[in-house]
């Protein structure tokens, strides 16, 4: 249960970030002040019918996740994608579990097993992303 509240925090907290950002004037422009100010002065800003032909062509998610307790790690990665004409959509997602095990075994007499105790710590780690693409 934790897993799906921490997975759903994160997609909610990066579509709010990726819906928020705007580079762009209010006609949906790039002003050529913005553009030198990031290096780009020679790009030339195309319309929106010349945008049509390149984006939306594809989307691609990836990552990896690092579990790490006690010198005992794990890592995992992932990689998805769609590469097509319309709308494409990729997801990734992982997950990486580590830990120890402590057996403690008590015999008695004649070497018979007469007690036996376990412990066992670890951590569990997982991630996940998306992109999406459309026209």
């Amino acid at each position: 249960m934790k897993t799906l509240i921490c997975l759903v925090a994160v997609t909610l907290t990066s579509f709010a970030l990726v819906s928020s950002a705007s580079a762009a004037e209010p006609n949906g422009n790039v002003d050529n002040a913005t553009l030198a100010s990031m290096g780009l002065s020679g790009l030339e800003v195309m319309s929106d019918e010349e945008g049509k032909s390149v984006r939306g062509t594809f989307a691609i998610a990836f990552g990896s996740g690092t579990s790490n307790f006690l010198r005992s790690t794990q890592t995992t990665g992932y990689a998805a994608g769609d590469f097509g004409r319309g709308v494409d959509f990729a997801a990734g997602g992982n997950t990486s579990q580590t830990g120890f095990t402590y057996n403690q075994t008590v015999t008695g007499p004649l070497n018979i097993p007469v007690f036996s105790n376990t412990i066992s710590l670890g951590t569990y780690a997982t991630g996940s992303s998306w992109a999406f693409a459309g026209r």
